[in-house]
């Protein structure tokens, strides 16, 4: 295990802070929330879909089916929808080992009286939520109900600790894996401050929670109406002078295929590291290979770099994910998750991870919402190819969007003897027209180009554009037919080749490295570069609790566009929801947005 390390500026990462859950006016809850325990009622918010639903409470699609049949066809914003509680759960909610419970908000309810009815106290239901606040208090809300704690130990350990010099309170909790409350229970004297010198009591471990989970600040707030002083409170202390990131991919496996993308996101990732310490940040960077399986993940997650580490980023299997994972909650260190687009589920009850590489399930209502924009004033036509990469989810949303925005669409089925005809029968002379086919493939724009180029070269009366996927940046064939159709395409990463940006970073990589970057879809080095410099840039503009200013956070990358927008739930952690809008202009210039 090799360790690198360079020492730049950046700020301490700390579980995200409580806020006050002022209740909000917003949509009742169905009737039959009163009256069914066996079931959850969700409130159905703008974008989500059955997928991203059924990843937010770890169960599967067809089980919401099974409950919700029309849900089949489509979701509206503002429906209540059943959830089965999983089997994890009792009628009541409560998990098996008695850990949590979710409840769907009331009329009526607050942060206050929910605290009183469940025997917690609200800041442990904020601890349990990260992502609640008075924005996402409100009915038909769910959220999780930690179990009450045991009452609070108060004797110390026997030893003694000598406080150092830019130690914090938070700090000191994750060395001695307790929170400030119990802390400060067993040293009052720490209320006025610290000092390096000063000599403590080291408490006692607080048995079954993350030890970086401060639970109750300072002057702890008795009632609802203080949270806000304790969010001020805890993102004062959580700072320090360096950024300790570790750095977790499997550079000696099996996967040779993999291997060289592994190194070249590497190597993108230093020349961030590089970047940022030209601008004063300072960083401890340590980088460790995981190997084949998970031995080699269980070792390095012991080892005392790591255990000392403000942010990890890496984990390319399932497995590794998982371990990484299942640590970044017990220890309160943020994750972030760069390459694997699965385990949406895992990132949906994991307040601590950032995935960015989201599914494409996940992100087609974003896109349809954005391409429903975008074609306001079109007439619409899919073409149905019917082949193996058909993009139901993101047609069936943009339909619906279009739909809903009065948008015209009719679809058509592509037969090789008809099309021409059934095509020109749906265009309109009046207005544009865009063509949507409904599969991905490389097939299916085989199958559109002579009938649109016939289109063009006959100097028809029809104004056309198509619009396609993500795919289709691979496409290289198809470039000047993208530019001749004025195409746009959505994409989650797109890398401007005769930008002055990735032209720069070109020509840097093959001077640091003396070899030029591997023709992949992402590149692998501006992958790591563009994750480098915006989550320790965030660490060091916005502080240790950066999620809290994450709608505020713009990054122009080179390649791989990052948006985290809001949590999955109140109480998981972030999906990228970056979506550009690529055009393919008449001039063979692109643009992105």
């Amino acid at each position: 295990m090799n360790r690198l390390n360079f020492y730049l500026l950046s700020l301490l990462l700390c579980l995200p802070p409580s806020f006050l859950a002022a209740q909000g006016s917003r949509k009742q809850a169905s009737a039959g929330n009163e009256r069914d325990d066996s079931v959850i009622y969700h409130t159905v918010e703008r974008g989500q879909t059955i997928y991203s639903i059924a990843a937010l409470y770890k169960v599967s699609e067809n089980d919401i089916y099974r409950l919700n049949p029309s849900s089949r066809n489509n979701i509206r914003e503002g429906e209540t929808l059943k959830i089965p509680r999983n089997g994890t759960s009792n009628a009541s909610g409560r998990t098996a080992d008695g850990a949590s419970v979710q409840h769907t908000i009331r009329s009526g309810e607050t942060l206050f009286s929910l605290s009183r009815n469940y025997g917690v106290t609200p800041d442990e239901i904020t601890a349990a939520n990260p992502g609640l606040d008075a924005g996402t208090f409100y009915v038909g809300k769910t959220i999780r109900i930690p179990a009450p704690s045991a009452a609070p130990a108060t004797a110390s350990t026997g030893e003694t600790y000598t406080i150092k010099k830019n130690e914090t309170i938070y700090g000191l909790c994750r060395r001695f894996e307790t929170d400030n409350e119990t802390l400060l229970r067993v040293n009052p004297q720490l209320k006025s401050g610290l000092r390096a010198g000063m000599v403590i009591k080291v408490p006692p471990k607080k048995a079954g929670a993350a030890p970086s989970t401060p639970t109750t600040p300072v002057s702890g707030p008795t009632n609802e109406f203080d949270i806000e002083a304790m969010r001020a409170y805890r993102n004062e202390v959580n700072r320090i002078d360096v950024a300790r990131v570790a750095l977790l991919l499997p550079f000696l496996t099996s996967d040779k295929k993999n291997v060289p993308r592994f190194v070249e996101y590497y190597e993108g990732f230093l020349m961030a590291i590089d970047s940022l310490r030209r601008t004063g940040t300072s960083i401890d960077l340590s980088v460790y290979d995981l190997g084949d399986g998970t031995q080699k993940t269980e070792e390095v997650l012991r080892t005392d770099e790591v255990n000392a580490a403000d942010l990890i980023i890496g984990g390319v299997t399932d497995e590794q994910i998982e371990l990484i994972a299942d640590y970044a909650s017990r220890k309160g260190v943020k994750y972030v998750i760069p390459l694997s687009s699965k385990l949406e589920k895992l990132t949906s009850g994991n307040s601590f991870i950032f995935q960015v590489n989201a599914p494409k399930a996940y992100i087609a209502p974003i896109a349809a919402v954005r391409a429903a924009s975008l074609l306001a004033n079109y007439n619409a036509v899919f073409v149905s190819i019917g082949d193996k990469d058909e993009e139901t989810d993101f047609v069936r949303a943009l339909k619906a969007e279009m739909t809903k925005k009065g948008i015209p669409n009719r679809e058509v089925g592509y037969n090789s003897r008809t099309f021409m005809n059934d095509l020109t029968g749906l265009l309109s002379t009046s207005k544009p027209n865009v063509i949507i086919p409904t599969s991905s493939s490389e097939g299916a724009l085989a199958k559109l180009r002579p009938t649109l180029r016939a289109l063009l070269q006959g100097k028809s009366n029809y104004r056309l554009t198509l619009f396609g996927y993500p795919e289709w940046q691979t496409y290289t064939n198809y470039t000047r037919d993208f530019s001749a159709f004025n195409t746009y395409i959505y994409a989650p990463f797109f890398a401007i080749s005769r930008s002055a940006s990735v032209r720069r970073f070109t020509s840097r990589y093959k001077s640091f490295y003396q070899k030029s970057m591997h023709q992949t879809y992402p590149r692998y080095a501006m992958l790591g570069f563009d994750t480098g410099m915006y989550f320790i840039g965030a660490l060091q503009k916005h502080g240790a609790n950066f999620e809290e200013n994450i709608r505020q956070m713009k990054y122009t990358s080179l390649q791989m566009g990052l948006y985290y927008n809001e949590r999955m739930s109140n109480w998981g952690g972030f999906m990228n929801q970056n979506i550009y809008i690529v055009h393919y202009n008449k001039d063979n210039t692109v643009t992105r947005e």
